[in-house]
This record gives C-alpha cells, structure tokens and sequence, in this order.
C-alpha cells in the first residue's frame, strides 16, 4: 500500500480498483491485524490469501520476466501457507524467516523496480 500511496493519496475508487496490488494490501493489512491480535480462527483464510498470493503473484512477476521476484514471492507465500498449520518449533524455526525474508526481498526488489536509480 506504501508503494502506491499517491493512488490512494487521490481517493479515487475507481483507479484504487484497478490496482490489484492495493486491494491485496488491504486484504493483507486487515490479515495481519487479525493475527496480531490473535485471532486464530482467520487461518485458514490467511492459508487461502497464501496460495492465491502464491497462483497470482508468481505467475504475475514471471509472464512479466521477473523470475527472481516470482521466486521471492513463491518462498513468501509458501513459508505463510507452512507457517499457518505447524505446531513444529523446529519447521517454524525454518519457515518464519522464509516467509519475512521472501517478503523483505520483494519490497525491495518492487521498490527498486518502481524507483529506478538515475543514472
């Protein structure tokens, strides 16, 4: 949502609509209000919301030509749907940094694709 806060910024509906990374970050912002008060019965939503991330935002950076950003993504999405259903300390100890670190490298790469340095 950070990333596209100037279409926001205009409180235009129909180009917020239009943005399919906005309405997904609104979907991701109310998940992870609900996580962060513990509302364990919204698992298997966040599972769903990480294998649709997983279908439309892999196949979306890699029809594009950004395989490194659909691999950031897929190990993202793919620790979340793992991290939602293990009681493991073990797994969890191995998934939950996958899926910041996933996600942290696709800000970062997103940014960088959207704020090219001037050369």
């Amino acid at each position: 949502i950070l990333l596209n806060f100037d279409t926001v910024a205009t409180q235009n509906i129909y180009q917020i609509i239009r943005n399919p990374f906005l309405i997904f970050g609104a979907i991701d912002l109310f998940l992870t209000i609900c996580l962060a008060l513990s509302v364990t019965t919204i698992y298997p939503i966040v599972r769903f919301r990480a294998a649709v991330g997983l279908a439309f935002m892999a196949l979306y950076f890699y029809s594009f030509g950004e395989p490194v950003m659909a691999a950031l993504i897929s190990i993202s999405m793919l620790s979340t749907f793992i991290n939602t259903f293990t009681t493991r300390a073990s797994l969890f100890l191995f998934t939950g940094p996958g899926s910041l670190g996933g996600m942290i490298g696709f800000l970062f790469l997103y940014y960088l694709y959207m704020n090219p340095p001037a050369v």
